[in-house]
C-alpha cells in the first residue's frame, strides 16, 4: 500500500483518483473509513461511508443512554471511557469516531455493585474476560435484533 495516500488522505490532502480503493482499505482496517469520508469530499462511497457511520453512532448512543440508566442506579462514581467519551471530545462530529464497545471505569471497591447491577438489568458476564458484559438488544417489538451491548468494567 502507498501509505503516503493513506495520510494524506487523514490529513484532508488531495489524493490521486487511483489511490482511493487501498486507501479504504486501509482504512476499513484501521476504522479510520468514516473520519476519512467526512475530511475529504472527493471520497468515493463518501455518502454511503457516512450514513452507515451515522447509523452506527445512533446504535451506540441508544445502547449509552440505557447503560447510564443502569450505571446510575448503583449511586457509585464511574466515566466513560475511550471510544464514547473520546467521540465528543476530540472529533468535530462523533460519527468520525467508532467504537465497537462501551468502556467504563469504577472504583475497585465498587465493582461488585456494578457486576451486580449489570446483571439485574440482563447483562451475562463473560467468563473468558471477567470485566466484559454482553446483553441482546432488542428491536422496538421485542424480537432479538441479533446485536448486542458488549460493556467492559475498568478498575484502572
Amino acid at each position: 500500500m502507498n501509505l503516503p495516500n493513506y495520510w494524506k488522505a487523514i490529513q484532508g490532502e488531495l489524493v490521486p483518483d487511483f489511490a482511493w480503493d487501498e486507501i479504504l482499505e486501509r482504512a476499513r482496517h484501521d476504522e479510520t473509513e468514516s473520519y476519512i469520508a467526512s475530511v475529504q469530499t472527493n471520497c468515493p462511497y463518501r455518502s454511503e461511508i457516512l450514513k452507515r457511520a451515522t447509523a452506527r453512532h445512533l446504535f451506540r448512543t441508544t445502547c449509552l443512554t440505557q447503560v447510564i440508566e443502569i450505571l446510575d442506579s448503583v449511586e457509585k462514581p464511574w466515566a466513560v471511557l475511550k471510544g464514547a467519551a473520546l467521540a465528543y471530545t476530540l472529533y468535530d462530529d462523533p460519527i468520525e469516531r467508532l467504537s465497537g464497545d462501551i468502556d467504563i471505569l469504577v472504583l475497585p471497591n465498587d465493582l461488585p455493585s456494578f457486576q451486580k447491577s449489570l446483571q439485574a438489568a440482563g447483562f451475562k458476564q463473560n467468563q473468558n474476560h471477567q470485566e466484559q458484559f454482553l446483553r441482546p438488544i432488542e428491536q422496538a417489538d421485542g424480537r432479538a435484533s441479533g446485536r448486542m451491548i458488549q460493556l467492559d468494567l475498568h478498575t484502572n
